[in-house]
């Protein structure tokens, strides 16, 4: 479903210095699997994924007011499709991305509701917002938010930045799959949230996979979020990706020995 071979990212600066943020990553990973990137930070997961949904990027440094380029290299198809070519937006229309920090999935001018329709309609051509927010939408986003058990089915119009970090994270989750993707990408999603609302996301989350059997890239710092739903487990540092757990042999290791196994791997220099 997934096919990356020879991935390569590069970060090159305005001085002419450029870095290596990925090597040579080739894997594979099949349609429903649920696959996990775990490693210390700056070992790459995040870039891996950003790889996958971005490809080639540009941003300004904040400390230098320079222009910063990364460049990615190498061949990724999903479903038998070369998609290196495609600008982010095109990626979009079979890619979701769940974020740390979900306003970067949002436009923070636009209501709740806005920002749900322009998710809703990802892969269609786009009309003017006010068009794009029916009556028949807003009882379908009603619908998917009172199934959370969230109550602000009625802060619609609400600008999205009036919402709180725990309601964001579930927004932002919601309007991530309110088209169902080829597939998911989460990284660190559940990570700045208090225990009860960890909880309600994993729920959430284990709901989705089960009921859509969508294709996951997950990237967590939380070994019980890996055994208790992955299938694959990738290890990751300095840009590589070091070992691999299959599906096989991770029915044969004991939960408590693969937590020990997950914790190490962090620890290790």
């Amino acid at each position: 479903m997934l096919e990356l071979h020879d991935i390569n990212m590069v970060v090159k600066k305005h001085t002419g210095h450029y870095i290596n943020v990925l090597n040579n990553i080739s894997i594979n990973i099949k349609e429903g699997e649920c696959v996990f990137l775990w490693g210390p930070n700056g070992s790459g997961k995040s870039s891996l994924q950003e790889a996958i949904a971005v490809g080639n990027s540009s941003y300004i440094d904040d400390n230098t007011d320079s222009v910063i380029n990364k460049v990615v290299e190498g061949s990724i198809k999903i479903k038998g499709k070369e998609i290196n070519y495609m600008h982010p937006y095109q990626r979009s229309f079979f890619i979701s991305r769940v974020t740390q920090n979900p306003l970067d999935m949002f436009s923070n001018s636009l209501t709740l509701e806005e920002n749900f329709a322009l998710a809703y309609k990802r892969n269609q051509q786009r009309s003017f917002l006010k068009k794009a927010v029916t009556d028949r939408l807003r009882k379908y986003f009603v619908e998917k938010i009172e199934k959370q058990g969230m109550d602000i089915e009625n802060r619609l119009t609400d600008n999205i930045t009036s919402f709180s970090g725990g309601e964001l994270q579930i927004l932002a989750f919601l309007a991530a799959t309110i088209c169902i993707p080829d597939l998911l990408l989460l990284d660190e999603h559940t990570r700045d949230l208090d225990t009860a609302n960890s909880i309600k996301m994993e729920q959430l989350t284990n709901k989705f996979i089960k009921e859509h059997n969508v294709t996951l890239v997950w990237v967590t710092h939380n070994p019980n979020q890996v055994v208790q739903y992955g299938n694959r487990i990738f290890f990751m540092r300095s840009g590589s990706i070091i070992k691999e757990i299959t599906p096989d042999e991770k029915k044969t290791i004991p939960d408590s020995e693969l937590i020990k196994l997950l914790k190490s791997f962090q620890q290790e220099n």
